[in-house]
């Protein structure tokens, strides 16, 4: 019984490892919208009221696809529609997101092009890419550790010996009572 006992209890802590993985993940993309959504609010000028909502599109969509994403759903166009200003993001965007397989990597390669289609209009300079530049880097970051959390087996052999050492605990214990 202690034994069994200790098995339980590192399959649970293996369990909760990986959910407070995940919670410091959401927790970081949360963080990192929030910077992101604050300097673009910053430097974009107050009458730009296009651009601003543009980029509050994309960020919010970024993580509602990621959200779909982990959960191996696909956000359709009726979907974004009904969330999102699909004005703003673009009926060829929105079609191009909800057909591909990687929904957040494609919003994130969107937002990206707008970001440099916005520097060359002169919204932007090469210092403000710059600063941007690590917050999108983190939006990704992101993205792939919260796929290896979800990718990542319990390993194999340890889930084996736990079921095998179940299956005789429970044979040999009628003979032990």
């Amino acid at each position: 019984g202690f034994t069994l006992s200790l098995l339980l209890v590192f399959r649970t802590n293996s369990a909760y490892d990986r959910w407070w993985e995940g919670r410091k993940q959401w927790g970081l993309l949360t963080n990192v919208s929030r910077a992101l959504a604050a300097h673009l609010d910053t430097l974009v000028a107050s009458e730009n009221k296009e651009v601003k909502e543009v980029f509050a599109n994309y960020i919010s969509l970024f993580a509602y696809t990621l959200q779909a994403h982990l959960r191996t759903e696909k956000v359709g166009e009726e979907s974004i529609a009904k969330r999102f200003n699909i004005e703003a993001i673009g009926i060829e965007n929105t079609k191009k997101i909800a057909t591909t397989y990687h929904q957040p990597q494609e919003v994130y390669k969107q937002l990206v092009a707008y970001m440099h289609k916005q520097k060359k209009a002169g919204v932007f300079s090469v210092q403000d890419m710059y600063l941007f530049k690590t917050e999108l880097n983190a939006l990704i970051d992101v993205c792939g550790a919260c796929e290896r959390i979800k990718n990542t087996p319990i390993p194999f052999s340890y889930s084996v010996f736990l079921k095998k050492f179940i299956f005789f605990y429970v044979m040999l214990f009628p003979m032990v009572y």
